[in-house]
């Protein structure tokens, strides 16, 4: 007999079939797991999204309020002088002098005419071109300043 006949028995028996190893294989988990080889991907910073604030809208800016009254006093000439204005933009001066005891008044109208009487009581017109007359004086004045010319 061959020599080497009992080794191939004797392995025959010990060894399992093929069938048995694969289903012993199938139960009990691998014993080397397979690694995916490893990418490197660098990091890449994403900032955080841009906040949003309400939309600031100003107002309009607050007009200083114009005074509707007033006085005033001129120690010079001793002269007093209150005004008014009212709703429409006409203006309304009343004078007065204390060591003379005069009164006046003027009244100014919003396109720059005025109106009034003098110290004297006489009245008077000033148009917004500059024209001037005194009703009780009857003196007329034409134009304005330097060049102002009155009979």
């Amino acid at each position: 007999m061959n020599k080497w006949l009992p080794v191939v028995i004797a392995l025959a028996v010990v060894t399992p079939s093929v069938a048995q190893a694969q289903s012993r294989r199938s139960t009990r988990p691998d014993p080397t797991p397979v690694y995916e080889p490893y990418v490197y991907t660098p990091y890449r910073y994403t900032p955080p999204p841009v906040p949003t604030y309400p939309v600031y809208v100003p107002y309009a800016p607050i007009q200083p309020v114009k005074p509707t009254s007033g006085s005033t006093y001129d120690w010079r000439s001793g002269n007093r002088y209150s005004w008014d204005r009212d709703t429409s933009g006409t203006t309304t001066v009343r004078g007065s002098n204390l060591n003379t005891g005069s009164l006046w008044r003027t009244t100014i109208q919003p396109d720059g005419s005025q109106r009034g009487t003098d110290s004297q009581g006489n009245l008077w017109t000033v148009s917004s071109s500059g024209t001037y007359m005194n009703y009780g004086t009857g003196v007329i004045c034409i134009g304005t300043g330097a060049a102002r010319v009155c009979s």
